[in-house]
């Protein structure tokens, strides 16, 4: 094959792959062809042909950007930096925007000279504090800020702060591989006993319980359903729980509606309590007790009024202003009227509110509760 009918071949074969630069040929080292990124070597060297892939030294090499990114992936992976960058259809396409930011903030920081070595990058990565010396500091939200994937999350920044001093391999896991400390609630009880520590370290180890209890609630949640479906009866799982079968009945197909159900402390005597008195039987959570109450009247009975005050109060974003016994009882006495439509039950639910309004936290604090009550007793009260 002559070196005109060569290049010809070459040529169509970086229109087709859309790349830029041109094979060169030099007498005594014949032709060689590199470019930067794009494709690899062996789909080159498939679309050139094996006729003329055999005559030619084919090189993809990397661009600061795809040897910083192989290098990040390398640390928080164990991804071979090299193979990497010989085998990947995209060098500088990252996982993830976090992955990314970390692969761009190196490339920035790592100076000119070893911008595309990677074996360069990986040593001074190294020598600078790994990609832990990346992160921008803890910003005391619940989860890293999603316009900075370079912020830390709350058990980075205390992972961070609470490595204990002597431990070689897990300082080392943290900062040159991202690896946060595994006894979290140990992070939490050093963050307590740091009487030294600043509003960030606080607010970080409350960030990292509320992660943990969310995390341990839909594992409870999954052993809930699981035990279910191994024929566990609610008595049987309100015992396993220390509460009572209400309460493990009501937590579980509460959290299965899409509602949240947090842990409220356990009480064995509610086992013994009858079941007309809601304070001791209904599971509630602090953020919204009259929507708890009203759940079961709004999908036992699909009555209009019911079901406007039951959405009016689960999109309540602040929690009862009414102490919670008190407050119980007028929602249990108003659940009741809704099931019974009960004019007694109605009359004695409206006399509690009207005494509640006159407390330090009135019930006028939340006025469609009020209407609603007076609504029902108004439709009642021509049938006494």
């Amino acid at each position: 094959m002559d070196a005109r009918t060569m290049r010809r071949r070459l040529t169509a074969a970086a229109q087709q792959l859309g790349i830029t630069t041109e094979p060169t040929y030099d007498r005594s080292e014949g032709w060689s062809w590199e470019w930067s990124d794009g494709p690899t070597v062996e789909v080159v060297a498939a679309a050139l042909g094996a006729e003329v892939a055999d005559r030619v030294r084919l090189h993809r090499r990397p661009s600061p950007r795809a040897a910083a990114l192989a290098v990040i992936l390398e640390a928080l992976h164990g991804t071979d930096a090299g193979t990497h960058l010989e085998t990947s259809p995209d060098p500088t396409a990252a996982p993830d925007a976090r992955t990314d930011a970390l692969a761009t903030a190196l490339a920035e920081t790592a100076p000119l000279h070893m911008a595309d070595d990677p074996m360069l990058l990986r040593r001074h990565l190294h020598e600078t504090g790994g990609p832990a010396a990346l992160l921008h500091p803890y910003t005391g939200t619940h989860d890293a800020d999603p316009a900075d994937p370079l912020a830390m999350t709350a058990i980075e920044h205390l992972t961070q702060h609470y490595i204990q001093p002597g431990d070689a391999e897990a300082r080392e896991a943290w900062t040159h591989h991202l690896r946060t400390a595994p006894d979290a609630p140990a992070l939490a009880r050093a963050a307590l006993a740091d009487t030294e520590a600043d509003r960030p370290t606080r607010l970080a180890a409350v960030a990292m319980l509320g992660a943990l209890r969310a995390e341990l609630e839909a594992l409870e949640d999954a052993a809930m359903t699981a035990a279910v479906e191994a024929g566990a009866s609610y008595t049987a799982l309100g015992r396993a729980m220390g509460v009572a079968r209400q309460v493990a009945h009501r937590r579980h197909s509460r959290r299965a509606a899409g509602h949240p159900a947090r842990l409220s402390p356990q009480r064995r005597q509610q086992e013994d309590t009858p079941e007309e008195e809601p304070e001791d039987t209904t599971e509630t959570t602090p953020e919204a007790p009259e929507a708890a109450v009203l759940a079961d009247a709004q999908a036992v009975l699909a009555e209009p009024l019911a079901s406007r005050v039951a959405q009016v109060l689960q999109a309540r974003p602040q929690p009862a202003t009414l102490g919670q016994g008190r407050t119980h009882q007028v929602l249990h006495h108003l659940a009741s009227a809704i099931r019974a439509r009960n004019h007694h039950t109605v009359r004695s639910a409206v006399e509690a509110a009207a005494a509640l309004r006159t407390r330090q936290r009135p019930i006028s604090a939340h006025p469609d509760l009020v209407t609603a009550l007076d609504a029902l007793h108004a439709e009642v009260s021509p049938q006494e």
